[in-house]
């Protein structure tokens, strides 16, 4: 039974029967499942080196052990897969980036935010993989056109992750890992499925103040990662970051997903919107407003009280977290109960943030 893995621009993750490896450099530390560390001889080989990469270009290869499969520090053969980073090409982005992002909808520029002098848009994406919410039309549930890697795989995603991979030297642009998990768990010792995923690179439009991605799939990776290969590159993302927040709006990020296909064609599917899930914690970017746009209706519920003469209304703290945010419990006329939590999105017009992370 072969093995597989993959190297990621943060770790290597592997994992075997009673044994699991983390790489974070040079080193592999591999422990039995009693917890101990495990001294081992193996040969790695590595295919598809060159001097120049693509997004097509994918390095595969093999682990196997040099010990006799009797013996208890053998290990059954392990597939790698590697996204070169070294004299990397932007060339599918930087040509269709060249015609204006087709396919893409129009958005008035004064409807995003421009991204600071002081600010990148590979800087924008470091750190921990971005998770997204994807919206589907409306009967999604029932047509052939919804799911980007057709019935097969037996889900609907709900969510994408958005790890980037490696940025150019002008920081412009950057190329992605594109996840459509069938859940939201991002931990750091997950493993990859890359038959539902796909590998982008993206191209910053400053004058229309979004981010233009070319994907193309991953084929060839639900066994061995040693004959895996990148095709079909005519998925399209555009990603921009929303001026204002709004009671019916309240992603920092919002994007879209389609597909340059024909709608006859094998492998079509339908625009999906997609957004950030965690807008108090996520990026921002200075000069985000928030719009009230039902506060006449509230007003008209929640009326004003004269006040005494000569008293005082005090007021709790906007930004405090401890007056402002609050539990829920719920119960239904079944007796069924539900659980929840309410936080501040918004003081004024100002968004809200218990831990601000605003991009300068």
């Amino acid at each position: 039974m072969e093995m597989k893995s993959s190297i990621s621009p943060h770790f290597l993750n592997l994992k075997m029967k009673h044994r699991e490896a983390l790489h974070g450099g040079i080193k592999i530390y591999i422990y039995s499942k009693e917890g101990k560390l495990l001294h081992l001889a193996a040969v790695l080989k590595l295919n598809n080196i060159k001097n120049s990469n693509t997004i097509n270009t994918l390095v595969t290869g093999t682990m196997d052990s040099l010990y006799p499969a009797d013996e208890p520090n053998y290990f059954e053969r392990i597939s790698l897969l590697m996204f070169p980073q070294v004299s990397y090409k932007y060339n599918k982005v930087l040509k269709q980036f060249s015609q204006g992002c087709p396919g893409g909808t129009d958005i008035p520029e004064k409807s995003s935010l421009s991204l600071p002098q002081t600010t990148t848009i590979c800087s924008m994406f470091l750190g921990r993989p971005n998770i997204f919410e994807l919206d589907y039309e409306t009967g999604c549930g029932t047509s052939k056109n919804c799911n980007p890697f057709g019935d097969g795989i037996g889900y609907i995603p709900q969510f994408m992750f958005l790890s980037m991979i490696q940025c150019s030297e002008d920081k412009q642009n950057l190329s992605f890992l594109i996840e459509f998990p069938n859940d939201n768990y991002m931990g750091y010792c997950k493993f990859f499925n890359f038959s539902t995923s796909l590998v982008g690179e993206g191209s910053w439009d400053a004058k229309k103040r979004r981010l233009f991605v070319v994907a193309c799939r991953i084929y060839d990776a639900s066994g061995s990662l040693e004959k895996s290969h990148v095709g079909d590159c005519t998925t399209r993302l555009s990603l921009r970051f929303p001026a204002i927040l709004s009671i019916r709006n309240t992603s920092t990020v919002v994007g879209e997903i389609w597909s340059k296909k024909a709608r006859n064609e094998p492998g079509f599917f339908d625009r999906i919107m997609f957004r950030n899930t965690d807008s108090r914690r996520g990026i921002q970017l200075r000069g985000l407003k928030y719009e009230y746009m039902e506060i006449d209706k509230v007003n008209k519920s929640c009326l004003k009280k004269n006040s005494a003469r000569n008293t005082r209304a005090e007021y709790p703290d906007g930004y405090s977290g401890g007056d402002m945010g609050f539990s829920i419990s719920i119960k239904n006329s079944k007796q069924e109960t539900g659980w929840g939590s309410s936080n501040p999105l918004a003081v004024g017009d100002q968004p809200y943030q218990s831990f601000p992370f605003v991009r300068n």
